[in-house]
């Protein structure tokens, strides 16, 4: 108000005013600011600077010349148009998006259903021990897990030990060496190393419902499974979306690449090659730098894509996409 009683007219802010009320927030908030520096730095030279090099795929890439200094492919969809007579590149793509599609369906809903699960147990104590056991295997490295599977899964090792006994099989089947398991291989053992962990998220949302409706429900004499389906499953809807269209956007690319790096064999290959050791093996094996860039390109825009086709898709369905 001013002095003679009217209402003051509101000034926007010049751009200028902005910027200053923006340098002094920065400079108050300066030691804190400190804490995000490493992670500013990776973001830009680990995650950013890097996509400028992305014009490998429109280049007649020399090594000895460099990124800048290698000339323009003629025509500039050289290495693109390629992929039409790549017959070794559909095999990738058809494992890629099989293995990437099973633990969509399996790997997915196990963390919603565990994270349930979980906050059904009344025991603090059993529910602490229950989270540290399932949040253990994601931090074991790949190698090691590749080294832990490669002894259970052998001839001789505790898996074919102990289906022998029982006599589900007659004889040692030999799963890393044989096609056919090799999908269902990294699928389980992303199921293990994965459900615990993915499981924090949708855990910590459930701590977001408010308990009165819990309440209500006890009072309207609702048992724990209709609390479950009429509360708690709706009260998750906002997570399990946004991580759902996160999911379908790595479709393909979803695939375990260490598993299919390090398990991968000539006896499995047929099922165990995906697109990443495809474009891996050759850019660096084969130093075919232009056309792995470009696979690499076409996969992170196909990826891109599909974000944003799966949420105007929800946001067309339910109104709770991601943007």
């Amino acid at each position: 108000m001013t002095q003679t009683g009217k209402p003051m007219a509101f000034r926007p802010k010049t751009a200028k005013e902005r910027w200053n009320i923006f340098c002094r927030q920065l400079w108050k908030q300066r030691y804190l600011m400190l804490f995000t520096l490493p992670a500013v730095l990776y973001m830009v030279f680990i995650k950013f600077i890097p996509i400028l090099s992305l014009q490998i795929a429109f280049k007649e890439y020399k090594f000895k010349r460099g990124v800048w200094g290698s000339p323009w492919a003629d025509p500039w969809f050289k290495w693109f148009a390629m992929l039409k007579k790549d017959t070794t590149l559909m095999p990738a793509i058809v494992n890629t998006l099989g293995i990437s599609a099973l633990k969509i369906l399996i790997c997915f809903p196990l963390p919603i259903v565990f994270a349930i699960l979980l906050n059904e147990v009344r025991s603090s104590s059993v529910k602490r021990t229950l989270q540290t056991v399932s949040y253990f295997p994601h931090f074991v490295a790949y190698s090691v897990v590749a080294l832990i599977l490669s002894n259970i899964l052998s001839t001789n090792g505790l898996v074919n030990g102990i289906m022998t006994r029982i006599g589900l099989m007659k004889e040692p089947y030999l799963f890393l060496g044989e096609k056919d398991a090799f999908w269902w291989v990294a699928v389980f053992t992303d199921v293990w190393k994965t459900t615990g962990w993915n499981s924090i998220i949708y855990f910590s949302a459930l701590t977001a419902i408010p308990m009165d409706q819990y309440e209500a429900a006890t009072i309207d004499g609702a048992n724990r499974f209709q609390k479950m389906l009429f509360i708690t499953l709706p009260g998750l809807k906002p997570t399990i979306l946004m991580l759902f269209i996160l999911r379908i956007g790595s479709l393909v690319n979803g695939a375990s690449f260490d598993l299919s790096y390090l398990l991968g064999n000539t006896l499995n290959s047929a099922k165990s090659d995906i697109l990443s050791t495809y474009i891996l093996r050759t850019g660096i094996t084969q130093g075919r730098f232009p056309y792995a860039t470009a696979l690499g390109l076409i996969e992170s825009v196909t990826m891109l894509l599909l974000v944003l086709l799966s949420n105007k898709i929800v946001n067309k369905a339910s109104g709770e996409g991601l943007f």
